[in-house]
């Protein structure tokens, strides 16, 4: 009886030992009836995997910023992102992300206010975030122009993102929505936990909060990796190559490019990433629909900010290629977009 009671004590202890001190960020995720899965609206977040972000979301799950769903002044330039975890950014500090450098430098180019709002979302493709910014974000947000991040993932025919996505019917002969995301172990056990009322406990408890990500992070790196981390036996030197992928623009794909281009509203422009999958495939798809688009490459050659021996990618404080953009590479794209889209925009107004 003793025993277990003192068991008890000390499980509790360290629960609040991991959620208080914050070693475990909460849940990001959260299953929406329409959308799938989307981020956790109003949740403090700590980060330090490759390099450090200290944060929270907004009312609508969003990343370093809290603007409005609709413009308060009419004058303002708006900016949507849409796109993957380089879009989320959450691997360096919000006045980094390449949003801030674009709103500072384009405020100053254009002499009007400029916001950028960033619907970034890790892991999650063309398919599936097309669907929530035709279906959502168009509806609900003011903006007057959408920055489409794109990459050789895109081209797929679908999408494992656990969120509601476009595949295309052949009966149909055009894009539909699936929901493929209900069938998942993950979504059932959620379901489950939710209708016995103990998920919002979970949910706050450090210890779940701290299992989840052991299991999230076992399925990605393998078990020795995770479990004992800097004692586990690495190569002493990490790259980071590029690859190219092979693969063909499917008809899901396409059809979403060609919806997008035309949709009336705010102008889509398309960015391209081409690193570390690169594919030749997009580009030449682009070229020759003669879609509006920007690729990265002109300002990261390789790995390395164009003209220079700066490193986009590694992360000085962990020693790592984590897969994502440091502050120098935020801060290249921030300056390129900024010049490109600030050219075009007056331009543009000159025309019109």
């Amino acid at each position: 009886m003793i025993g277990t009671l003192i068991t008890v004590i000390a499980l509790f202890v360290l629960d609040q030992y991991l959620k208080f001190t914050r070693i475990t960020p909460p849940i990001l995720k959260y299953y929406h009836d329409e959308y799938g899965a989307l981020n956790v609206p109003n949740i403090k977040y700590l980060k330090f995997k490759e390099g450090l972000f200290l944060g929270q979301t907004n009312y609508d799950g969003r990343f370093r910023e809290h603007y409005p769903k609709r413009k308060i002044d009419s004058s303002t330039f708006r900016i949507v992102l849409v796109g993957d975890s380089f879009v989320e950014g959450i691997d360096v500090y919000s006045r980094h992300h390449f949003a801030t450098h674009m709103e500072d430098i384009m405020s100053k180019k254009l002499g009007n206010k400029v916001e950028v709002l960033n619907f970034g979302r890790g892991n999650c493709t063309l398919q599936s975030s097309s669907y929530y910014y035709l279906n959502y974000i168009k509806k609900e947000y003011d903006a007057d122009l959408v920055l489409f991040f794109v990459e050789a993932r895109d081209l797929s025919q679908i999408s494992d993102y656990p969120s509601t996505s476009f595949v295309f019917s052949d009966s149909l002969g055009d894009i539909v929505a699936s929901k493929s995301w209900m069938e998942t172990l993950d979504f059932k056990l959620v379901k489950t936990l939710k209708d016995m009322g103990a998920l919002y406990y979970l949910n706050n408890s450090g210890l779940f909060r701290l299992a989840y990500r052991t299991k999230s992070g076992i399925g990605m790196y393998g078990f020795f990796p995770k479990v004992f981390g800097k004692f586990f036996p690495q190569p002493a030197v990490q790259t980071y190559d590029r690859f190219e992928v092979n693969l063909e623009m499917s008809k899901t794909a396409g059809r979403i490019f060609d919806t997008l281009s035309k949709e009336s509203g705010p102008r889509v422009l398309f960015i391209l990433r081409n690193f570390p999958l690169e594919s030749s495939v997009l580009q030449r798809y682009m070229d020759s629909v003669d879609y509006d688009y920007i690729d990265l490459k002109d300002t990261l050659d390789y790995k390395y900010v164009r003209n220079t021996t700066d490193d986009a990618y590694f992360f000085k404080a962990t020693g790592l290629y984590g897969g994502h953009w440091n502050h120098l590479g935020h801060k290249a794209i921030g300056y390129f977009l900024s010049n490109r889209l600030s050219n075009s925009i007056s331009r543009r107004e000159q025309t019109h």
